[in-house]
């Protein structure tokens, strides 16, 4: 992950694990995890994933019927109002020591656009407020007043 990550020019940005879990010794920056982001939205198979509210894993020995995935990005927007934009995918993480943090990719007048919030505070994991929601809709918001 990291020779890629170097490969990639995502020079503020190290690896300890590929499930995101708090280590010491792995971070990253925004810019970088946009760069990543724009990186796998090129493909396609990802791209078809990243943007649908659920998605149906194919079949295994261990789960014959699959597993059905769903969006938590997604899934918790169906309440919120995107006034002139649309969040299309995304991907969340949340742990104490990071916060409560997205990954999302959005459409303002037919462009796309990445957004990457970091670090939303956080007091309760097994209750959190969703701050992200609120700082990625802002950012939505202000793209689409500015063009």
């Amino acid at each position: 992950m990291n020779n890629k990550a170097t490969k990639l020019g995502l020079n503020d940005t190290h690896f300890t694990n590929p499930e995101g879990l708090h280590n010491k010794k792995q971070y990253t920056t925004a810019s970088d995890m946009a760069k990543l982001l724009d990186y796998a939205l090129d493909n396609g198979h990802f791209k078809a994933i990243f943007t649908k509210e659920t998605f149906q894993t194919t079949l295994t020995k261990d789960h014959p019927d699959g597993i059905l995935l769903e969006s938590t990005v997604l899934s918790s927007l169906n309440k919120e109002e995107q006034d002139g934009f649309e969040i299309i995918g995304g991907k969340s993480g949340t742990t104490y020591d990071a916060g409560q943090c997205w990954a999302t990719l959005g459409l303002v007048d037919e462009r796309e656009y990445i957004s990457i919030v970091k670090g939303a505070p956080l007091e309760d994991i097994s209750h959190p407020d969703k701050a992200q929601i609120a700082d990625t809709l802002k950012l939505y918001t202000k793209i689409k007043t500015c063009e």
